[in-house]
C-alpha cells in the first residue's frame, strides 16, 4: 500500500497550514500534530478497506496464437473481497515488441460479482512473442490509499499468417465462383483434356461434335472436355528488407503470404500442385510442389517460418536454384518489390531467363500513400519537391513493369485491398487460357 497522489496533495496542504499556524500561533503546533495524526488514521482505514486479502484473485485466458492482420483479445476476470465497494481499477499489460503496445485501460469493479475485461492484442510481426505480466492498480473508497499488484504470466504466443482469413475467403470464393473455375469443374469446349462423350443438345459448341461417334450411334455425339489439372505452381517470396516495409500496419511480406495461402488452398482443391520458396541473399526456405488439400498444412508451416531479413535480394542465386529444382514447365508467382530502374536491372535479367522456360507472374504491392501524394494538388512550394519525387518514382516503376511485360512476364501491380481478387483472377485467366 502507498499513498495516492490525492493523499500527497492533502498532506502537502496540511504541512503548509501547519507552518502558517506555527508562525502566527505557537499553541497551534499541537493542533497540527493532531490533524496529521487523524489524516494518517483515515489513510490507514482507507487502505484497509481496499486491502486485497485472500479473496482477491485474477484469472486470464489467452488465445492459442495470434494472426497477422487480425486482433484477438485476452480475457480477464477479477474477483474482489466482499468488503470492497465499487471502484475503478487501472490495468496495464506488458507485451513483447512484436505485439502492439497495450494502452492502459480501466475496469469498473463491483463487489460480489465477476468483473470481466478484455485486452486487445494486435500483432506487428510474425514469429514468437509473449505476454509477460499484468499490472493492476486501484484506490480505496476515499481515494487516499493506492494498491499495486503485479502478476507474472510469461506466456509464449506464436504469431502466424492469417489462416482464419484464408478460411473465410476460401469459403466465400468457392461458393461464389463455383461456376468460374475456382472449383474443379467441367468446361465444355474450353479445356484440352478429353473427359467423355455425350449426346448433343442445342447450345453445345458444334465444333466439339465427334462425327465418327455420331455415325456409329446414328445421333449427334459431342466430346466433353475438362480443364487440365496437375499444374505446378511455385510461390516465390522475396523476404529481403524492402518487403518488411509496412502497409496499413502490416509488412508487405505478410500481405503476400496471406494472399498466397488463399491461392494455395484453392489451387490444391483445383487439383494443382503448390510449392513455396523464400529467399533474400540466398534461398532460405523451399518446399517442392505437392498436391492434395491435406498438404496445405505443410505450406502453412513453411510460410510461417519465412523470416524478415535486412539483406538485399539476390535474384541471380534464387532464380538459378529455382531453375535447377524444377523439371517441368510451371507457374511461378514472384512476390517482391523494387525501388528504381537501376536496382531492378539485375532482377529483369534473371526473370528473362526464367520466363523462357516457365510462366512468371510478377506481383508487386502499390503504396497507396505514394500514389496519393503524386496526385495531390500542390498548394505550397514545399510540397512541390515531394510531388515531383513521387511522380518520378511512379514513372520508373511503370518503366520496369513495361520491360517485364514485353518479356512475356505477367505483371500484377496492385494495392493491398485488391491483391486477393487480382491474383485469383490472374490465376483463373491463366488456367482458362491454358498458358502453363
Amino acid at each position: 500500500m502507498r499513498p495516492s497522489l490525492k493523499a500527497l496533495y492533502i498532506f502537502g496542504g496540511l504541512i503548509l497550514v501547519s507552518l502558517a499556524v506555527v508562525v502566527f500561533a505557537e499553541e497551534g503546533a499541537m493542533i497540527t500534530v493532531v490533524l496529521a495524526g487523524i489524516f494518517l488514521v483515515i489513510l490507514f482505514l482507507d487502505g484497509l478497506k481496499s486491502w486485497p486479502g485472500s479473496e482477491f484473485s485474477i484469472r486470464h485466458r489467452l488465445p492459442n496464437c495470434l494472426y497477422m492482420g487480425a486482433t484477438d483479445h485476452m480475457e480477464l476476470e477479477v474477483i474482489v473481497p466482499d468488503a470492497w465497494g465499487a471502484c475503478r481499477m487501472e490495468i496495464a499489460v506488458d507485451v513483447e515488441e512484436k505485439i502492439t503496445p497495450v494502452t492502459v485501460f480501466y475496469l469498473m469493479i463491483d463487489s460480489l460479482s465477476r468483473n470481466l475485461g478484455t485486452v486487445p492484442l494486435t500483432p506487428l510481426l510474425r514469429g514468437k512473442s509473449s505476454v509477460d505480466r499484468i499490472w493492476l492498480r486501484w484506490q480505496g473508497p476515499l481515494g487516499l490509499a493506492s494498491w499495486t499488484r503485479r502478476i507474472d504470466i510469461m506466456n509464449s504466443l506464436p504469431i502466424l499468417p492469417n489462416i482464419r482469413s484464408v478460411s473465410q475467403d476460401a469459403v466465400k470464393f468457392s461458393a461464389r465462383d463455383a461456376l468460374f473455375g475456382i472449383k474443379p469443374q467441367w468446361q465444355l469446349g474450353n479445356g484440352s483434356e478429353f473427359d467423355a462423350l455425350r449426346e448433343y443438345v442445342p447450345g453445345f459448341d458444334s465444333r466439339a461434335i465427334d462425327w465418327k461417334s455420331s455415325a456409329r450411334h446414328h445421333k449427334l455425339i459431342c466430346k466433353e472436355f475438362q480443364t487440365e489439372r496437375n499444374h505446378q505452381i511455385i510461390l516465390a517470396y522475396d523476404t529481403a528488407h524492402l518487403m518488411r516495409e509496412p502497409i496499413n500496419g502490416i509488412p508487405k511480406l505478410d500481405h503476400g503470404i496471406n494472399c498466397g495461402l488463399l491461392l494455395s488452398y484453392l489451387s490444391l482443391k483445383n487439383g494443382d500442385r503448390v510449392g513455396v520458396m523464400g529467399f533474400d541473399s540466398k534461398v532460405r526456405q523451399y518446399l517442392g510442389p505437392t498436391g492434395g488439400v491435406q498438404n496445405f498444412t505443410k505450406i502453412q508451416q513453411v510460410t510461417a517460418d519465412l523470416s524478415y531479413s535486412s539483406e538485399e535480394a539476390n535474384y541471380t542465386l534464387a532464380m538459378a536454384e529455382l531453375l535447377s529444382r524444377l523439371n517441368r514447365r510451371s507457374l511461378i508467382i514472384l512476390l517482391t518489390d523494387f525501388e528504381d530502374t537501376v536496382t531492378a536491372d539485375l532482377m529483369i535479367d534473371n526473370l528473362k531467363r526464367l520466363s523462357e522456360r516457365h510462366l512468371v507472374v510478377f506481383v508487386s504491392l502499390r503504396d497507396k500513400d505514394v500514389f496519393d501524394f503524386a496526385r495531390k494538388k500542390v498548394t505550397q512550394l514545399d510540397d512541390l519537391t515531394g510531388t515531383v519525387i513521387a511522380q518520378d518514382f511512379i514513372q520508373e516503376r511503370a518503366i520496369v513493369l513495361e520491360k517485364l511485360t514485353r518479356m512475356g512476364v505477367q505483371c500484377l501491380d496492385t494495392s493491398v485491398e485488391d491483391l486477393k481478387v487480382d491474383l485469383l483472377n490472374s490465376y483463373l485467366h491463366i488456367k482458362r487460357r491454358e498458358m502453363i
